[in-house]
């Protein structure tokens, strides 16, 4: 999946390394990570708290692994400027921050895009551009992008901003079968039962708010507002309250003395 970062990285020495992206220089483009996914796993029920103890796991082991260069022959390139680039990615993270977001962004969404930074002629930095070996000045995440294929090209727009394939780093765990452009990730896999474990503990959340009893509707035969209040507040003494839970109110039914049938209770 790190094919076109290998293809970035070179031989020739690392320059001095540029002021780092200010990830706020663009509405939308930022290290941080979204709750809940952009990119397919969903935002109603995109189970993250679900996956997260083996997702943590993962990307803090990915996280400890320290990233090398190779060329196209297999060979370790040393001092590649791509790697001082991931040693310092944008202010906002460090090597460590940025390997253990990467993680967790591919554990979860289908795609992960990342857009590169360049050091202008006049050494200000810049989204996208004219990417080459040497100019790169960082990398930083993109949420919420519209990804489409113009002229047997990928573009990625985000508010109102269009990249090229050229100008976004575009990574993918796996393949989805169904559709080939849109990838796939463990928490997709996931995600069926996931949701299921998400009804699950909101049905029992559910209840415990609830004090562990049924909604419903209670019929009081009063002949008054007082009598009906008093009725009302004892009922709620007896039942309100995890600690009454179990407890039993009695609710007297006379009966009618002419016929023998008895009457109305006064709560049903």
């Amino acid at each position: 999946m790190f094919d076109k970062l290998k293809s970035l990285l070179g031989k020739t020495p690392a320059p001095e390394q540029p002021e780092m992206p200010d990830v706020g220089a663009i509405t939308g483009i930022t290290p941080h990570l979204p709750m809940l996914g952009l990119s397919g796993f969903g935002l109603k029920n995109g189970s993250y708290d679900n996956t997260y103890p083996s997702i943590s796991r993962i990307a803090d082991a990915i996280a400890e692994v320290e990233p090398i260069a190779i060329d196209a022959s297999g060979k370790e390139v040393k001092h590649a400027h791509l790697l001082e680039v991931l040693n310092h990615p944008n202010k906002e993270m460090c090597s460590t921050d940025f390997m253990e977001a990467l993680a967790v962004m591919l554990l979860v969404h289908p795609k992960v895009h990342l857009l590169v930074w360049r050091k202008g002629a006049n050494g200000e930095l810049e989204a996208g551009g004219n990417i080459t070996e040497q100019n790169i000045a960082g990398l930083t995440f993109m949420e919420g992008v519209s990804e489409r294929i113009v002229g047997g090209k990928s573009e990625y727009g985000i508010n109102g901003k269009v990249f090229t394939e050229d100008e976004v780093i575009s990574l993918s765990l796996a393949v989805n079968p169904y559709h080939l452009a849109d990838g796939y990730s463990p928490s997709v896999a996931s995600k069926k039962w996931a949701t299921t474990d998400d009804y699950i503990a909101e049905y029992h959340n559910a209840q415990f708010r609830n004090n562990a009893r049924p909604a419903g509707m209670l019929t009081i035969v009063a002949d008054s507002a007082e009598e009906f209040n008093e009725a009302v507040d004892t009922i709620e003494v007896k039942f309100r309250g995890a600690s009454n839970a179990g407890n039993t109110i009695y609710n007297m039914r006379p009966s009618q003395t002419l016929e023998g049938k008895p009457a109305p209770a006064k709560i049903e």
